[in-house]
């Protein structure tokens, strides 16, 4: 199983509050497709999805 799915699936199922997820944006990745699942997954279930440093810094300081 990708690591997309592996993420994916217990977000699906409630057991993920919120998600950090950074990514390189200098440089193409052939896992391309897989960040946009989880960032849409993220979407879906209506979780908060930080991904970049000052956005994970105001999460961690909210919880």
């Amino acid at each position: 199983m990708g690591v997309d799915a592996q993420i994916a699936t217990p977000l699906a199922d409630g057991k993920i509050n919120i998600v950090i997820f950074f990514r390189d944006l200098l440089d193409k990745h052939p896992h391309e497709p897989c960040y946009f699942m989880l960032m849409y997954s993220c979407e879906v279930h209506n979780l908060p999805l930080a991904t970049n440093p000052a956005a994970a810094g105001m999460f961690m300081k909210a919880i």
